[in-house]
């Protein structure tokens, strides 16, 4: 999901793009809606201000001045998908995964 966000934002350069797109392409490796939109949020949704032509990641840049390299200090929009991934790989190797299907396998 954290791969598809990344290459979907950069391809659109708009957060609620990304969203559909990270969505659409990944609905199908999940049976809990709930799951889904918890790991669209923890993606989809902090990872497009990251990028920094994207317009998430641009117009507020621009608003306060800014140099692009401020994106470095976004310290929580890099550490919630990076927690997000780790956290679902240990559930993984546990076998606790919730909601999601064995069709992504």
């Amino acid at each position: 999901m954290a791969i598809t966000a990344v290459i979907s934002g950069m391809i659109a350069c708009n957060q609620t793009l990304t969203i559909l797109l990270t969505n659409q392409l990944g609905s199908g490796l999940y049976s809990d809606k709930e799951t889904l939109a918890l790991d669209l949020e923890d993606t989809a949704v902090v990872i497009a201000p990251l990028i920094p032509w994207s317009i998430a990641g641009a117009v507020p840049l621009a608003a306060i001045s800014a140099p692009h390299a401020a994106v470095i200090t976004s310290f929580y929009l890099l550490l919630l998908p990076i927690c997000r991934i780790l956290t679902s790989m240990c559930r993984k190797q546990r076998g606790t995964a919730p909601g999601v299907s064995d069709r992504g396998k």
